[in-house]
């Protein structure tokens, strides 16, 4: 019998011979031969139910079913699941970066930003911000805009990639305005490494002041983001990035004896 092997297995005698697991002296507590039975009957009656129960629907569920029918479905009718309308969202984002027709083109940009507009849920809105993400258009400027000021800052992070994909002027002022205004410091550390990506040499100033931001990780991604757009390279050290900075802005910094753009620093007098 069960119980006596596991008692043998498990005896003083026997333990000393060989490890046991703790799931073997569990079983052994509960098939000890002079363990009440009606106790060991309840406990292993109480884990088949439990194992049935996880592999079988619900008792609401069955009854649905029952009464109508195995192809019974929890969608209610008249209403998209958010999954569903995700992916509709993702396949107009493709088919915007896919057509030709400019006419065409600008038909679903409107489409997506009046949906953004009147659609509450943040998971759809960040969608359709995505599906905008591949048109720069004053459509989707616009889009990108309201994601800015949302008060979600999972919108306002992913509008700071879309900027930096775009890397214009007008994108390069918006990422600015963010990373010296926004009040969260994540969004703030998205907007100066987006930033850094665009290459654009406009974002040199807005980097400058990042730089005097009394967190350490903005001064860091602040330096790692010159280092993408400027035309100088100081690695991580804030001090030279600081002087190069206060040179620049006297005009005297290509005068005061730094002919190649990647020379090392020296100090002159």
């Amino acid at each position: 019998m069960l119980s006596q092997d596991l008692h043998e297995a498990i005896s003083p005698t026997s333990r000393r011979n060989r490890s046991v697991s703790p799931l073997q002296w569990w079983l052994h507590g509960i098939f000890r031969p002079r363990r009440n039975k009606f106790a060991s009957f309840v406990v292993l009656l109480l884990i088949a139910s439990v194992f049935w129960g996880c592999a079988q629907p619900g008792p609401f569920i069955r009854v649905r079913r029952t009464l109508h029918g195995k192809n019974w479905t929890d969608r209610v009718e008249g209403i998209v699941p958010p999954t569903t309308r995700a992916k509709q969202i993702r396949d107009q984002g493709r088919q915007l970066t896919k057509e030709s027709d400019e006419t065409r083109k600008a038909a679903i940009a409107a489409q997506l930003a009046e949906l953004y507009r009147s659609d509450s849920d943040p998971l759809i809105r960040l969608e359709i911000l995505r599906a905008l993400g591949g048109y720069p258009s004053s459509i989707s400027a616009e889009i990108v805009e309201l994601a800015l000021q949302d008060t979600d800052k999972d919108l306002r992070i992913v509008a700071c990639q879309l900027l930096a994909q775009w890397a214009d002027n007008a994108s390069v002022t918006r990422l600015a305005r963010v990373a010296n205004s926004d009040s969260s410091p994540d969004v703030r550390l998205a907007a100066v490494r987006a930033l850094g990506r665009t290459r654009n040499p406009a974002a040199v100033d807005a980097l400058a002041q990042a730089l005097e931001d009394r967190d350490p990780a903005m001064q860091y991604q602040a330096m790692a983001a010159l280092r993408q757009v400027s035309e100088r390279d100081f690695g991580f050290d804030a001090q030279r990035w600081r002087e190069y900075f206060r040179r620049r802005q006297d005009g005297d910094y290509i005068a005061a004896g730094y002919p190649h753009p990647m020379a090392p620093w020296t100090t002159h007098q």
